[in-house]
């Protein structure tokens, strides 16, 4: 007959038993805090501005719009044009620019050749 040691030691069936305990905890702490850093991700609103007359525009009604290749903003108004670099404003209409007849500018557009209409 095959006599096997019995295990007295009482605690020697607590380990696995805190070890699953101490992993369930873990889980439930890592589920627990996923959702509260998920909201500290979220993308900032954008960044909305206004430029008016009182930034360099020529007038508040804005009739067309139109970026060039070169980089420079350029914004039509019922008092002229206006070419935006991003920091002021170049106004340009028939008091400063003998080329332009009325200061109404009604569409803008960039030809092949980089030309603006």
């Amino acid at each position: 007959m095959l006599s096997f040691p019995q295990n007295n030691d009482r605690t020697a069936g607590r380990q696995p038993w805190t070890v699953r305990a101490f992993l369930w905890a873990l889980v439930w702490l890592a589920a627990a805090a996923a959702p509260v850093r998920g909201q500290e991700l979220q993308p900032p609103s954008p960044l909305v501005r206004v430029w008016q007359t009182e930034q360099g525009l020529p007038q508040n009604t804005v009739t067309a719009v139109t970026r060039t290749r070169d980089g420079y903003c350029w914004i039509g108004t019922l008092h002229g044009l206006a070419r935006f670099d991003g920091l002021r404003f170049v106004v340009f209409n028939s008091s400063n620019t003998p080329a332009f007849k009325s200061d109404r500018i009604s569409a803008l557009a960039q030809d092949t050749a980089g030309n603006l209409w």
